[in-house]
């Protein structure tokens, strides 16, 4: 059974169809990449598998789960965006520390998570900065914190084996046993 199971999955904005009867099987550990043309709904398929969009009709099963319907808290499943979506207002400590806030988890807690990642993502002397001084490269980390924490929590234990694992060049094997990455490529028009 494929980890990540997408079946018969379709989705239309004001009746203009993005994808139709989608089909999909990620292994666990696998890496997929999803390449096409700007429009063609690779980013609406992974918006949907993360369940930042609901599909029109279809399945979508993790782990055998069907969280098709299944909020996005609810379904350990980070997503980076292209942009990263940082809150340009706010610090690096802010922004890995805001959607933990949301879930209402004690403040020592909140701050314990948020330098736990800030350290396995090297941050620590960016912690104070905001998005505007930092190098493209510090954008991506403190994005890519914000959408692993769900998914590093139950290692958090092996925090120091994450992080020797873990280089923002290389997706090295070992760490690969445990998630899952999709890679969106743009071809250009």
């Amino acid at each position: 059974m494929s980890y990540v199971a997408v079946r018969a999955l379709s989705k239309a904005y004001d009746g203009n169809s993005v994808f139709k009867n989608i089909d999909l099987d990620v292994e666990q550990g696998q890496i997929c990449v999803l390449v096409g043309p700007s429009g063609c709904g690779k980013t609406t398929l992974l918006r949907g598998i993360a369940g930042l969009t609901l599909p029109d009709s279809g399945v979508i099963r993790i782990d055998g789960r069907d969280v098709t319907r299944t909020v996005p808290k609810d379904r350990g499943v980070g997503m980076v965006f292209q942009h990263y979506a940082l809150f340009p207002n706010m610090t690096v400590e802010q922004n890995l520390s805001f959607g933990l806030e949301q879930q209402k988890l004690p403040k020592g807690e909140v701050r314990k998570k948020v330098d736990s990642m800030i350290h396995l993502m090297g941050l620590e002397a960016r912690a104070k900065a905001r998005p505007a001084t930092l190098s493209g490269g510090q954008k991506q980390r403190v994005a890519l914190a914000r959408a692993l924490h769900a998914l590093l929590a139950p290692y958090a234990h092996r925090r120091g084996i994450v992080r020797a694992l873990l280089d923002l060049r290389y997706v090295h094997a070992p760490l690969l046993g445990h998630f899952n990455f999709h890679h969106v490529l743009h071809v250009g028009a």
